[in-house]
């Protein structure tokens, strides 16, 4: 997921935060035993101490290039924050989403991607208008 982020910033001058999203949603879906990993760790805050190192490399990893997305978006102020803000939102569409009973697993990959979409351009919105909603 670290490299198709790394591809997907560096490959335009503006890409789009929306990419970014279908990149983490689809990641997470296609590989389920890392996504449980992950859900056990945010979910129980246990890990084994080795595990625990190599969670939090990749976490930041993946938020420093969060960062550098929204710094492209325009973002000045609070961008880890916001970037913080990101992560937290595509997990939530990730597990209220994931298993929706009734549904067949492609309606819950498009639906989840559509809300996604929504969620990057609220975000992406809430940068360009100015207002500086992301204060701590």
């Amino acid at each position: 997921m670290l490299e198709q982020f790394a591809d997907h910033i560096t490959r335009s001058r503006n890409p789009r935060l929306e990419e970014a999203a279908d990149i983490f949603i689809s990641f997470l879906t296609e590989n389920k035993q890392y996504f449980k990993m992950m859900t056990h760790f945010m979910l129980e805050g246990t890990v084994h101490e080795g595990l625990l190192e190599t969670l939090n490399t990749i976490e930041r990893s993946m938020l420093d290039r969060f960062d550098v997305l929204f710094r492209k978006a325009g973002a000045r102020e609070n961008v880890r924050l916001i970037s913080h803000c990101f992560f937290a939102a595509l997990n939530g569409i990730l597990i209220t989403f994931r298993r929706h009973p009734g549904r067949s697993d492609d309606e819950v990959d498009r639906h989840m991607h559509r809300i996604g979409h929504i969620m990057a351009r609220m975000f992406i919105y809430t940068i360009d208008s100015g207002e500086n909603v992301f204060t701590g």
